[in-house]
């Protein structure tokens, strides 16, 4: 497990960009290679931005009335942590599929729903579906 010291120190090398673009200010964070002196070639943390000047021009149109201030930003929160711990290993189970059999109109299709279920498990691949003969798409996704 790394130690939040070596945590910070490796986000501190992190390099911060404020910019603005028409009254758009942004945020950019990335971290930059340790032999490179060129920020273009780091990988990107997190991206945001100011969006006032943009709440501005759609909300006086539409109400006459100065919108609060808004920020938005995304996180690349995977690539923080494989950044930061050297040892982590994403863990996804790629070969693992679950597949929900649904209709829509067709009144349900339920004889072909059920006659395709049995070829999905054949392929060991999990399969459900709703057995009703005309199930809403709401009742079959809950």
């Amino acid at each position: 497990m790394v130690k939040l010291a070596q945590m910070k120190r490796r986000l501190l090398r992190s390099w911060l960009a404020f910019g603005a673009l028409e009254s758009h200010q942004s945020l950019w964070i990335y971290l930059r290679k340790q032999s490179s002196g060129s920020p273009v070639d780091g990988t990107f943390l997190a991206v945001g931005g100011q969006y006032d000047y943009l709440l501005r021009q759609i909300r006086e149109r539409e109400h006459g009335s100065s919108p609060p201030g808004a920020f938005g930003a995304s996180l690349a929160l995977e690539t923080v942590i494989q950044h930061s711990c050297p040892n982590f290993r994403t863990i996804r189970r790629e070969d693992s599929v679950s597949i929900l059999v649904c209709s829509k109109g067709g009144g349900g299709l339920l004889k072909e729903r059920m006659e395709l279920l049995p070829r999905l498990w054949e392929a060991n691949i999990k399969a459900g579906f709703v057995p009703s003969f005309g199930p809403s798409l709401t009742e079959q996704y809950e």
